[in-house]
Parts: C-alpha cells; structure tokens; sequence
C-alpha cells in the first residue's frame, strides 16, 4: 500500500499519514505512525495570532490525532496568558464553541470542521480528510468569555510528491459558482485602509434567486484571508438595506445579528468590509437556499485592496 504524508511546521511535525485519497494515520515528529497514546501536546503546534485589527488575549495549540477508523482528528486548545490555563468557556456561536475552517494552501478550497467540545479538557476537536498532494492553513475562530474574538492560524505542507506551487492569482474575481446559483459582487477592488461597503447578489437559473434562507442566524457568511499576510476577517453579510452597525458587521469581537428563521435574506445583499491593508485578499461566501434548504459555499474570489 503506498503511503504519503503531509506534515505540519515547526520540526516536531504532525504527520498525516495518507493511504490512497484517506487519511489513514496521524502522529507526531515523525512520518512512522505512532500509538493512539500520542495523543498529547507534548509536539503541538503554536498558533499565530491571524484576526486583522483583533487583539491577542490567549494562545493556542494545534494537534493531531488518529482513532479508530480512517479520519484524522485535528484538535485545538486555548490557554489564558499565563499559558497554562486552559480556555474552558466560549460563547457558543451556532452550536460550536469553535469553529475550525481549513483553506488549502493554493486557495483553491475552504472546509468547514463539524466540531466536538470536551467539557473537561477544553479542547475543540474535528475531523478532516487530506489531499497529500497539498499543505493546508487551519483557523480557529472562537470568542472565549471575558475575551475578544480569537482567531488562530496553523500551517501544513507537504511532504514530496507535491503538487506544483501554482503563482498566486492576483487578478479580481467577482462572479463564482455554487449548485444552482452565482454569486456576483458588485465590485472587486477597493481602497485600502477605509471601511467599505460590498455589495452582491446571489442568482438562480439567470434570474435573482428567490429560495434563499438564513443561514447559522444570519443571511450568510463570509470570509476574507490575506494571500500575503494570511490575516484572517469574519462577517455576516445582511440584506441590502439592513441597518448596519460598525462593530457588528465588522465582526471583530462579537457575532453578527441574529435573524429570524423566516427572515428574507436575499438576494441582494450587504456587509461592510473593515479597513484592510493592501493586498490581494481570497474570499469566501456560504449561505442556503433551496427546498432542502442545503447550504452552498461559493468562491474563492479574488479581491484587490489599493
């Protein structure tokens, strides 16, 4: 059986041992596959600080784990400042207590984790299937209580046979496919350092899309990643003409307003960006819409601050 593995920074690297296209195996420092007994923190991985205009209040660290079964078990644990107080109570942001995305290292796709709390250690954990060919950058994105917003960044690379690094887009996007709809922004270059308001639309079959619902309390959500920087933002867009307030869209320290299950969400919509510093910036919409009311992740877009 041929294994690959992809591994994560800092010497002491976590190991996704890969068999065909499944994780079969995850340890520590080596890429020999290691007992369920390594999972421990011993050779975690420390976060950086990656939410734009946030202010650090804790630090993270980032580890992996293989159980029973093919999936690797990524898992995250904050500390309060004297770091070695684990984080033990979040706001509780749409039945998560953290999120965890992950965002190939070419940008060409974002995952949401379905996340696990362990009320006695404060870890966060979620399952995740690589491509070996590829490094990936893991966020997480909590709001302990007492703190603001926390948003994390670890990092993955490959080990070789890796796919070849492609040149980094810088050219603009703004139309993107998900199922049965497009997203188009309005525009996909703004002034840097200013807040601005992104205006866009969602459309079903050539024509606006009237099946939209609210999606996590909200109308969607966005993401923005600096491609150079790797910053990280976090919004709730809001239907067009929505009274907005800075703190609240911005996102930087709380959750957006929550909206009504039987809220009209589209397919117009808003949300103000916050002032970003120059740069390419990849971004990511995720709503739902339709009979089953199935949630749908469109992007990447390629937006351009100057």
């Amino acid at each position: 059986m041929e294994v690959r593995t992809l591994r994560l920074l800092r010497g002491n690297a976590v190991v996704f041992a890969m068999a065909g296209a499944a994780v079969c195996a995850l340890a520590f420092g080596m890429t020999r596959v290691v007992r369920a007994a390594a999972d421990s923190q011993a050779n975690a991985q420390m976060g950086v600080f990656a939410l734009l205009g946030g202010t650090q209040q804790a630090i993270a660290k980032g580890w992996v784990h293989h159980g029973v079964g093919p999936a690797a078990n990524i898992k995250v644990r904050l500390f309060k400042s004297d770091r070695t107080t684990p984080v033990m109570n979040y706001a509780v942001r749409v039945q998560n207590s953290m999120h965890l995305i992950i965002i190939r290292n070419d940008f060409a796709t974002l995952t949401y984790l379905d996340t696990a709390f362990n009320t006695s250690t404060g870890t966060v954990s979620g399952d995740f299937t690589a491509d070996p060919h590829h490094g990936y950058y893991l966020y997480s994105d909590s709001i302990p209580i007492g703190m603001k917003r926390q948003v994390f960044r670890f990092k993955s690379t490959p080990l070789p046979p890796a796919a070849p690094q492609r040149p980094l887009s810088t050219s603009p996007t703004k139309v993107a496919s998900a199922g049965p709809y497009v997203v188009t922004l309005e525009r996909d270059t703004f002034p840097a350092s200013s807040p601005e308001i992104l205006y866009l639309q969602v459309a079903r079959g050539g024509s606006p899309a009237q099946d939209l619902v609210p999606f996590l309390n909200a109308a969607a959500q966005a993401v923005f990643i600096n491609a150079q920087t790797l910053q990280y933002v976090y919004l709730h867009p809001m239907l067009r003409g929505s009274k907005m307030d800075t703190e609240t869209t911005y996102n930087l320290a709380q959750e957006g307003r929550r909206i009504a299950s039987n809220s009209l969400v589209g397919p117009n919509m808003q949300m103000t960006v916050p002032p970003l510093p120059p740069g390419v910036y990849k971004f990511w919409l995720r709503f739902a819409g339709g009979v089953s009311m199935d949630n749908y992740s469109a992007g990447p877009f390629t937006i351009v601050a100057q």
